[in-house]
């Protein structure tokens, strides 16, 4: 038999699965890490959220029985209005929820830079929710999520936009399951938001960031 009637045909299946075996397995290795470091750290928002919370909520009660403290605590919630003001000025793409930035890199119309928007959206998303507004944590917990997984992407060094795609939308899915403990509303994210260049590889990804 010759050499090339031994080789498998580019159309086989065989020659496909060599052909994808080790792409997949690395996409799903880096899935993972986003997955496991966006639930530490969007579990960590959780918790300065809550405390900040009880901490106002505490606060309130004791200007409520001493009314001395009126006047500290408008000037204080006017500084952290200027302090909020701040970030927003300093980085515009953290105001807002979040998710038509999200919505905005995935369809190439916005590039943001994911250490800035990271530490500006968790701190700013931490006073303003923490502070009592009316804010739901789901909208920062994906944006969060997002930025985390490009970061990712760029510590291991590829520039595969492809990639990029990939890993911010396995972060921002990540980041939406870790907010809510609600694995399946990260699955149906990824679903809805993510890239239709290939849904079965994205589907994975998500599975894989979402459960770890």
């Amino acid at each position: 038999m010759h050499e090339s009637e031994r080789l498998p045909s580019p159309n086989s299946t065989t020659h496909t699965l060599k052909v994808w075996k080790e792409p997949i397995l690395k996409f799903i290795f880096k899935a993972t890490i986003v997955g496991l470091v966006v639930g530490l750290f969007i579990s960590l928002f959780r918790m300065a959220v809550t405390e900040a919370l009880h901490l106002v909520k505490d606060m309130f009660g004791y200007v409520q029985l001493h009314l001395i403290w009126v006047p500290v605590l408008i000037a204080g919630a006017l500084l952290l209005a200027w302090v909020i003001g701040l970030l927003i000025k300093s980085d515009p793409l953290i105001k807002g929820s979040g998710i038509p930035q999200v919505e905005g890199q995935l369809v190439n119309e916005l590039h943001m830079n994911w250490l800035s928007v990271f530490i500006k959206k968790f701190v700013g998303g931490t006073l303003a929710i923490g502070s009592g507004l009316f804010l739901s944590r789901e909208g920062p917990s994906i944006q969060l999520g997002a930025a985390l997984g490009q970061g990712i992407h760029r510590l291991f060094g590829n520039r595969s936009v492809f990639e990029e795609k990939f890993l911010l939308t396995c972060g921002a899915s990540a980041g939406l399951s870790a907010a809510f403990n609600a694995t399946l509303a990260g699955v149906l994210f990824v679903l809805e938001e993510g890239t239709n260049r290939d849904p079965d590889r994205n589907w994975q990804q998500g599975r894989k960031s979402v459960y770890s």
